[in-house]
């Protein structure tokens, strides 16, 4: 797992807790109940660590394409390239500086430093912005992804 995986988990992991404490208190040993979320999480994180498909897709895509590709799979990941291309072009300068940053293996604390952000805005602005850049990709390519 890398830090920035690690960083992801940990923040996942303090989300819960707090949407849990809203829900309920905590009866008993409050220290071993943040050990057993954060312990989840981290376990969640690793399972998930395949990217999702649309993320698979900004990844392959940032990273070029297979010199092996058939000459019709070629032309798909060429859609998919300008596609991804032409939806991070629309993407405001914050987002766009997050989701290239991230894509790069960045982490959020430095991120969000050259950005001039706060590290829990560096995540929510990133999930917006990945949000945005798939559902864009996926108007583009017709919805498939």
């Amino acid at each position: 797992m890398k830090r920035a995986d690690a960083e992801d988990a940990h923040h996942e992991g303090w989300l819960k807790v707090v949407k849990a404490l809203r829900d309920k208190p905590v009866e008993g040993n409050y220290r071993g109940w943040v050990f057993q979320v954060m312990r989840n999480a981290a376990y969640d994180a690793m399972r998930r660590k395949r990217p999702t498909p649309a993320e698979g897709e900004l990844i392959e895509a940032a990273a070029g394409a297979d010199p092996e590709l058939t000459a019709p799979s070629a032309m798909i990941q060429q859609e998919y390239r300008d596609a991804l291309a032409a939806c991070l072009g629309e993407l405001d300068p914050l987002h766009q500086g997050l989701l290239r940053g991230r894509l790069a293996g960045r982490d959020y604390t430095e991120l969000a430093e050259e950005l001039g952000v706060a590290v829990a805005r560096a995540h929510r602005v990133l999930h917006s912005a990945k949000t945005a850049v798939t559902r864009c990709v996926q108007g583009r390519m017709g919805g498939t992804l």
